[in-house]
């Protein structure tokens, strides 16, 4: 929690709704402002949780992971970050009470949000197809895909190109792991789901059609006899 706080403490990305909590905020001076006095003493940030159970402010114990973790930050929509005493990056989301690994460090964590941010802008509609597998390396050498090592791990690995954006994730309690696909045509979105359910006959293909282009691509998809869900 200090080394978060002495590298990244106070880093601040306003909120993008006038009146709103910040988008981004990291380090603990930061949530001791952001949070009323009355929740550091007894209550949880956010939303209520069937697996955060409170101790003493900043801490909190996980029970279905197990472990305690430490509040350091705010991410996006009531979400909020965790650190556990290995530093690895947690992401509580508050609305659906889920809890993900983001990266095994801050600065990792930073990497990915700022790669996230350039491919954004780079490709409007950026709905991810994901795909319950491993294909990460399969697509680099198939599509001559670049690894970015800085924002790369041992929970998260992203491969680029111009038009495309490949992520494999893995959940560290569980060990599976999945491929998210972005890419800036639906066309192209076929190309890369087709070779990996080429690959891995059977596996289970969803489209995030909440995501500017998700419909596209999932109409895409099932007009190229790939069964995907939404």
């Amino acid at each position: 929690m200090f080394e978060v706080e002495e590298d990244f403490g106070g880093m601040v990305k306003r909120a993008s709704k006038p009146h709103r909590q910040p988008d981004l905020a990291i380090g603990l001076y930061q949530m001791i402002m952001l949070t009323p006095p009355e929740q550091q003493i007894k209550e949880l940030p956010g939303y209520l949780s069937t697996h955060l159970a409170s101790r003493p402010w900043p801490r909190v114990m996980h029970t279905e992971l197990g472990r305690e973790l430490i509040l350091i930050g705010l991410y996006a929509d009531e979400s909020h970050l965790y650190v556990d005493d290995t530093g690895r990056v947690w992401l509580h989301i508050g609305m659906i009470d889920k809890i993900e690994a983001q990266a095994d460090s801050m600065r990792a964590f930073l990497e990915n949000i700022a790669l996230e941010s350039e491919m954004m802008s780079q490709i409007s509609d950026h709905a991810a197809v994901s795909i319950d597998v491993d294909a990460g390396r399969d697509l680099e050498d198939l599509f001559q895909l670049q690894r970015i090592e800085e924002a790369s791990d041992s929970v998260v690995t992203n491969w680029r190109s111009s038009s495309i954006w490949v992520r494999v994730v893995e959940a560290p309690e569980s060990g599976k792991k999945k491929t998210l696909i972005v890419a800036r045509s639906p066309a192209e979105v076929v190309d890369l789901v087709q070779r990996v359910v080429q690959l891995y006959p059977g596996v289970h293909v969803a489209v995030d059609t909440y995501r500017p282009g998700g419909p596209a691509r999932l109409a895409a998809l099932r007009k190229a006899g790939i069964k995907a869900t939404e």
